[in-house]
């Protein structure tokens, strides 16, 4: 079984164009590469105009009743492409070339202990990747056999509307069959995108906790045998290393966070109330999966996040476990130089608000319940 912490997110930003790293040596599949990655861009930009255009042309038409899921999926997909740009801006795939830099140097190191600790954080970080890919994967389809079995089975679904309330330069009914497999390939670019958004998250917090957790077994066993001032030097320097990487990442992924969160309790609430309301029985599993969607990609993040802010508070634990006490005075100097920079946790925020937490993951699921329950109230 493949040791990797970034070939399940590689294999989605690859697809989505997010991928920096050059995929082949022939210069000709590099080419058709940019150009591809150039064109999936334009693709979502103009899936965005479309919806917009169509936006305007629903307030003109009091009579439109739009399901809260069309909307709520189509603020989703814009959601995912505007953290697209953040991403890219701010150098987010970049940080893919450290991570597979120090993967390397592990799984040669020949050190069982320190490959068995990285192996555990891989093997949570395939476990959290699967659920939210999974999730992603199984609301996408339900949502389109739902959309199938309404507009062919039920025929609820007139002028040509199908998934997604998008603008075409033709008349949709006439051209019925290019409209539905449009919205079928969206659907199937937003699961994409959404995996290429969310896989690296968790790769980039999944390997600071591993590096955090190396980073604990040395320190802790550092004077198990003779040990040179020169090897807590570079100890140190790996600890300030791991202080700037995740800095930087913060940096880079906080207001996508915020995003998360934002969107996270509104979409929450709606798709409770949505569960709440179902008319048809067909509509549940979508509905259903949507709720489980939103939870686990909260979850998921939040606890991802939470574990990198105990681990990087733990390299003081760690130093207090190892026999530092038998130690020269310059090398005590230099573990309470360590001891110090871990006074201040590793975190991942939300914007500028909070450190994001699995308390913070806890509030806004108790929001998402609180304001479904007050609209439900209002309504009855």
């Amino acid at each position: 079984m493949t040791i990797s912490l970034y070939k399940i997110a590689k294999n989605f930003m690859i697809p989505a164009g997010l991928w920096k790293k050059p995929i082949s040596k022939n210069l000709r599949v590099l080419k058709m590469y940019e150009v591809y990655r150039v064109l999936s861009q334009l693709n979502y930009v103009i899936y965005n105009l479309s919806m917009l255009i169509r936006l305007i042309e629903m307030l003109g038409d009091v009579r439109v009743d739009q399901m809260y899921s069309d909307i709520a999926l189509t603020i989703l997909i814009f959601e995912i492409n505007l953290k697209v740009r953040i991403y890219l801006r701010n150098k987010i795939p970049e940080m893919f070339f450290t991570v597979m830099d120090r993967e390397k140097e592990i799984l040669e190191s020949g050190n069982e202990e320190i490959i068995s600790i990285y192996k555990k954080q891989v093997d949570y970080y395939k476990f959290a990747t699967f659920c939210q890919c999974f999730c992603s994967g199984t609301t996408i389809i339900t949502y389109v056999i739902l959309n199938l079995y309404m507009k062919y089975g039920l025929h609820s679904l007139p002028n040509g509307n199908f998934m997604y309330q998008l603008w075409f330069p033709f008349d949709k009914e006439v051209h019925d069959t290019i409209v539905v497999l449009y919205n079928i390939f969206i659907g199937g670019c937003g699961f994409i995108f959404n995996c290429s958004i969310q896989t690296p998250l968790q790769t980039l917090m999944v390997f600071s906790t591993s590096q955090l957790k190396i980073l604990q077994f040395k320190l802790r066993n550092c004077f198990e045998r003779e040990c040179s001032v020169q090897y807590v030097k570079e100890l140190i320097k790996e600890h300030q290393f791991l202080i700037e990487f995740v800095t930087n990442f913060n940096k880079g992924v906080r207001y996508v966070v915020l995003f998360d969160f934002i969107l996270e309790s509104l979409n929450g609430a709606g798709a409770l109330l949505e569960v709440m309301r179902v008319k048809e029985p067909i509509q549940i599993p979508f509905s259903l999966m949507y709720v489980i969607l939103l939870l686990s990609n909260l979850i998921m993040l939040a606890w991802s996040a939470n574990e990198l802010l105990i681990q990087s508070a733990n390299v003081a634990n760690a130093i207090y476990e190892s026999n530092w006490m038998d130690q020269t005075e310059e090398i005590k100097k230099l573990l309470f130089i360590v001891l110090m920079r871990s006074q201040k946790p590793l975190s991942i925020d939300v914007g500028p608000f909070r450190t994001l937490d699995n308390g913070a993951a806890v509030l806004t699921m108790k929001g998402s319940y609180t304001y479904a329950q007050v609209m439900t109230h209002k309504a009855s």
